[in-house]
């Protein structure tokens, strides 16, 4: 796998964005993708939201869950892959309501909000991946788009202060 593959995937993604929905209905962005220069150097890889624990989790696409389970680092968690090279990871849930090998649409909950593993508080640890690399979920979004969980931020100006 190259770079130029990666970001034809990112494109591919980035301009059918619209056919994609938020994980979860409100909250507030708590951590970008990135380095986290507040609590340690490391970086990042996905962005966390932050709502209260119960709230419902959904898939943001079609696809096949990949595997659910618990680690002490994330806590519960589900793994869904879409479109064969794209995955998607939801951590430190506080349930889960669908096992590997389950076929996952746009409204299927996958799981309640919650705070298990290491987490600072309640909130959705969310991640894209394509062929392995953690990329921004904001490059699901299309230009402009305002996404209802983000609430006033413009995925326009996230991505010209990358």
């Amino acid at each position: 796998m190259n770079k130029r593959t990666i970001i034809i995937i990112a494109i591919i993604f980035f301009v059918f964005g619209f056919f994609l929905r938020p994980p979860l209905d409100g909250g507030k962005i708590t951590s970008l993708y990135g380095f986290r220069l507040q609590f340690s150097r490391a970086f990042h890889r996905g962005t966390d939201i932050g709502h209260t624990v119960g709230v419902n989790i959904n898939s943001i696409s079609w696809g096949t869950v990949r595997s659910t389970g618990y680690e002490s680092r994330g806590g519960n968690f589900v793994m869904i892959t879409h479109y064969r090279y794209i995955e998607t990871r939801y951590y430190h849930l506080h349930t889960i309501n669908v096992s590997a090998g389950d076929k996952v649409n746009p409204n299927s909950k996958i799981g309640t909000l919650g705070n298990t593993g290491q987490s600072t508080g309640a909130h959705l640890h969310y991640e894209l991946r394509v062929f392995g690399i953690p990329l921004p979920p904001h490059l699901l979004c299309t230009p402009g788009r305002v996404l209802k969980v983000i609430g006033f931020y413009k995925v326009t100006d996230y991505i010209m202060n990358i």
